[in-house]
């Protein structure tokens, strides 16, 4: 089996009130949430799969850490971590994790709890085959109830095309139901992969996502570009 990397852990460890995880949902107690970020899964039983925080596998805290226009810590602190090309800390200074999901009021969740089955990677075939035969369970219900625990989340960000996409549109479309008569705003984003954009992953993601993140939400964490 495959289960979830971040399945009910606490960020720092053995460091209470701080981040902690219910299912695959990352539920910070130092501020507020906005904004939610659902991506699909982050398997432990991938090969190479180093992350050790809502993805650090990809440029997602690079792109931030451009968007926010905060410099890469000299010297690097003991304890940073490899994010293709950057490193940087979960906790600490301004360039660390922790200070820009505060900044960004950012939380996330993921689609999949576990997959009965030892992965080779994260690839949607290999999910779209394990959802087919029934060997994936979903965390839809767990973050619907976090929604609904939650009222100070006005957007929902997914990480990668899910409302048309299977095995994530049935999950998708659920969470739009359950929350149809609240004032969410749901959209996406770029895959923070970066795949399938031109020239440097990083600058392009950037700009892709000021261009895809509500006007609203930028706006309200200082990245309005009026």
């Amino acid at each position: 089996m495959s289960k979830h990397r971040f399945l009910n852990v606490q960020f720092p460890k053995h460091q209470n009130e701080i981040f902690r995880t219910d299912s695959t949902i990352l539920k910070p107690s130092h501020y507020e949430p906005i904004i939610l970020f659902v991506g699909t899964f982050n398997g432990d039983s991938v090969k190479g799969n180093t992350a050790d925080f809502f993805y650090g596998r990809n440029y997602f805290w690079p792109v931030w850490r451009n968007l926010f226009s905060l410099t890469r810590p000299s010297p690097e602190p003991k304890g940073m971590r490899r994010f293709h090309m950057a490193e940087i800390p979960l906790m600490g200074g301004e360039s660390s994790i922790y200070h820009m999901c505060r900044r960004g009021m950012m939380t996330f969740a993921d689609l999949v709890v576990h997959v009965d089955d030892q992965l080779e990677s994260h690839s949607d075939g290999l999910l779209k085959k394990a959802a087919r035969e029934g060997r994936i369970t979903w965390a839809t219900k767990e973050i619907i109830h976090y929604l609904g625990q939650t009222p100070s989340i006005r957007f929902i960000c997914s990480t990668c095309q899910m409302d048309d996409v299977e095995p994530w549109s049935e999950q998708w479309n659920e969470i739009t139901r359950a929350i149809s008569t609240r004032d969410v705003v749901m959209t996406r984003i770029h895959t923070p992969s970066g795949q399938g954009l031109s020239g440097p992953r990083r600058e392009s993601l950037a700009s892709n996502w000021l261009e895809s993140l509500p006007k609203a939400y930028l706006s309200e964490i200082g990245l309005d570009k009026n």
